[in-house]
């Protein structure tokens, strides 16, 4: 049972105007939430008790909180205090740390966070965001929330338990020799159990001789032969129910806990120590940690899960299968890491209605000019397909000897090899020498058909057109996401404890990162485009923006100067173009801006310029101003109402910063302008360093008397906005 929770709902509350913008992120994070089914959402609850909060609610202010880097419970309690789009997606409720925290550990999250990344792929696959039909694989490890040196090792455990199921059989021996316990199979007795039903017998057998120790009489010549076999029976027992005992639970609990694993941590029974790249102390310390494999699809995380494996290349297989959206996929793409023939047989089979992009790990050394040219490789000597065998460097002649099967004890495939065998009887008693050993045997060299065959096959894919274009995809796919989660959101380390709980604590993480790129690429505004469009409504008044010029300049003493941007060169018929698609075909400038790899402000002041005075202005060759030209548009500029823009755009500037310099050059030859000569001054002649008629250089006066003249300008534009603004009303 669970409270009721309805966003965007009337409700009659004290708070009416706690409200946040439309194209905020909590709204996306809002509607992503709100789009997951109910029954996903609730799953299973109790019927009786008070109403828990609603999962949407828990899950939307998680996403929030982790969007702004704020990963502790009780920190998050703080935000829904303070924090207004917190308030917002919790409707004013204040949730205690330990719900929040009881929350994020719950199987259900785990659950509901690993089923949204199923109803995320399906909004990208709508609104057509799958790149290529193409999933991108790569792992990354990161840091457990476990003690650095509460380790536990495999090898070590394995050693003292062997050496424990020694000293339990020969204590059982004993006991047998004593005629205390009935016999025993020897494996139940290198067990925990074993040893606890002994230690129950030889108790009995201590009751049973204090019983009879107690119908003796108190003084017996030699002493009581029950009493000594009491004391070493005592002995015995304890023995076996403090120290053998809890050893042999230890020893066995290990073992299940390690799994295959070769170590794992005190602290967190679940993560497992391997080598990081974040390595403080450089020594190569082994840390506890997990290994993260994550799928992405234009950089936007599409699944994910945890192992323990330090390596990746054991990770596809399960990786792949527990994936349930990877049907939409026709492609999969990873790095060397991955490639292997036990993968590339796997993927041969299980998947063979999709093409695989993926280098084995001599991929690229093979291509390199030293490896083609060594005499030592295998793929380099001569080989004979008709009579089946080798030449080496040196002549030495290989014939096929045999089959040879090996077994790989980490995956289990039985592999295939053909072994070529250097003959007895060679040309040369030097090529015979040559086919031998050092300790005198026949040289030996072991072929993988099936390898080298799975290995030409990835190598044609990989070097065809579409294999290169779809590879290059992958370093700027999968790859930023990783460093996106831990130098962007700061997670070098998981925050809970257990695979399920960090599970749930990295996909949070991730699907916040996908709510933030899709809301930066979808609902977001761009705030820092200098020049709008025309259809768009400013965000800031242009008399506010007046007035903090009119303070900068008053209280900072600057001279302000907007910035100059160098246009791209494209030719005139490029131009024509461009403005067509932005006239004709109603594309917006930012589009136009990213497809043509053009500054923001440079293109829409040239199609502001050409749709002013007509394509005809890109006719025009570079004019020459004269002297005075240029003192009249300075003084226009400083004193007039029209901003710069207005006024290049009417003059039919061709470049958006030649006003700009002509000011700079203005005030840096004291307030005069000065035309240059063309060529070289004469032979003997001095250029003279002060401007003529200014006389000797007040820089603090002249930095004044600029201030002044732009406040004044600032002045004259404020009082022509209050002007218009009287008329109209």
């Amino acid at each position: 049972m669970y409270q009721n929770y309805t966003t965007g709902q009337t409700a009659l509350t004290l708070n009416l105007d706690f409200t946040i913008p439309n194209n905020h992120l909590a709204n996306t994070i809002s509607c992503f939430v709100d789009s997951i089914p109910e029954d996903v959402l609730l799953g299973d609850t109790a019927k009786t008790g008070r109403p828990a909060y609603h999962p949407a609610m828990m899950l939307k202010i998680l996403l929030f909180a982790y969007s702004r880097r704020v990963f502790s419970g009780r920190k998050i309690e703080l935000m829904l205090e303070e924090n207004l789009p917190m308030m917002v997606l919790a409707e004013h409720q204040k949730i205690s740390y330990h719900t929040i925290n009881n929350f994020r550990s719950s199987d259900h999250a785990n659950e509901l966070v690993k089923k949204s990344f199923l109803y995320f792929t399906n909004l990208l696959e709508a609104e057509g965001l799958i790149n290529e039909g193409a999933i991108f694989i790569d792992g990354t490890k990161i840091e457990a929330d476990a003690n650095r040196y509460t380790f536990v090792w495999r090898k070590a455990a394995e050693k003292f338990h062997e050496k424990l199921k020694g000293q339990a059989v020969e204590l059982y021996d004993e006991l047998i020799a004593k005629e205390v316990v009935k016999a025993m199979a020897q494996e139940k007795v290198q067990t925990s159990q074993g040893l606890e039903e002994l230690a129950q017998e030889t108790e009995d057998e201590i009751e049973k001789l204090t019983k009879e120790i107690e119908q003796e009489p108190k003084a017996i010549p030699g002493g009581s032969l029950r009493k000594a076999r009491r004391r070493g029976l005592k002995k015995l027992l304890h023995r076996l129910k403090k120290d053998y005992v809890p050893r042999m639970k230890k020893y066995e609990e290990a073992e299940e806990i390690f799994a295959g694993r070769n170590s794992y941590s005190k602290t967190d029974h679940d993560a497992t120590f391997m080598h990081m790249k974040e390595d403080h102390m450089k020594n190569g310390q082994l840390k506890p940690g997990y290994n993260i494999q994550a799928a992405t699809t234009d950089q936007y995380v599409v699944g994910f899960a945890l192992y323990p494996n330090p390596t990746d290349f054991k990770t596809l297989e399960p990786f792949l299968k527990q994936m349930p959206i990877l049907d939409k996929f026709d492609k999969i793409v990873a790095d060397a890491g991955y490639g292997s023939e036990y993968n590339y047989s796997m993927l041969e089979k299980e998947y063979p209605d999709k093409k695989y992009y993926i280098p084995y790990t001599m991929y690229e050394k093979e291509k390199t000019r030293k490896y083609r040219n060594d005499p030592t490789k295998l793929a380099n000597w001569f080989y004979d397909e008709k009579d089946d065998y080798y030449l080496d460097q040196n002549g030495v002649r290989f014939n096929f000897k045999y089959y040879s099967q090996r077994k790989d004890r980490s995956t289990g495939q039985v592999r295939d090899f053909k072994v070529y065998e250097a003959d007895e009887f060679q040309l040369t008693p030097e090529l015979e020498r040559l086919a031998k050993t050092k300790s005198g045997r026949q040289r030996q060299v072991r072929y993988n058909p099936n390898w080298q065959y799975l290995k030409e096959k990835a190598k044609e894919v990989l070097q065809s057109p579409e294999g290169r274009h779809i590879y290059s995809m992958r370093k700027y796919d999968v790859e930023p996401i990783f460093g996106h989660l831990k130098n962007v959101f700061g997670m070098r380390r998981t925050h809970l404890r257990g695979k399920k709980k960090v599970e749930t604590d990295v996909g949070i993480a991730f699907m916040m990162m996908n709510l933030s790129k899709y809301w930066n690429r979808r609902w977001s505004k761009d705030q820092f485009s200098l020049f709008k469009n025309k259809n768009r409504e400013k965000k800031r008044p242009i008399k506010l923006k007046l007035r903090v010029e009119l303070i900068v300049f008053q209280y900072l003493r600057v001279g302000y100067f907007p910035d100059t941007f160098t246009m791209s060169k494209f030719n005139k018929e490029q131009k024509i173009e461009i403005y067509h698609k932005w006239k004709d075909e109603n594309i917006s400038i930012s589009q136009l801006s990213k497809a043509y790899k053009m500054n923001l402000a440079n293109l829409d002041y040239m199609l502001r310029l050409i749709d002013m005075h007509g394509t005809n202005i890109l006719n025009t060759r570079k004019r020459v101003y004269s002297k005075k030209f240029k003192e009249q548009t300075i003084e226009q500029a400083i004193f007039g109402t029209k901003s710069d823009v207005q006024l290049s755009l009417e003059l039919g500037f061709k470049s958006i910063g030649m006003l700009n310099n002509w000011l700079r050059e203005y005030k840096e030859n004291g307030y005069n302008f000065i035309i240059k000569q063309k060529g070289r001054p004469a032979r003997g002649q001095r250029e003279s360093k002060i401007a003529q008629g200014t006389g000797e250089r007040d820089p603090k006066a002249e930095r004044r008397k600029l201030a002044i003249a732009y406040c004044e300008r600032i002045r004259k534009k404020l009082k022509a906005l209050d002007q218009e603004k009287d008329q109209k009303r």
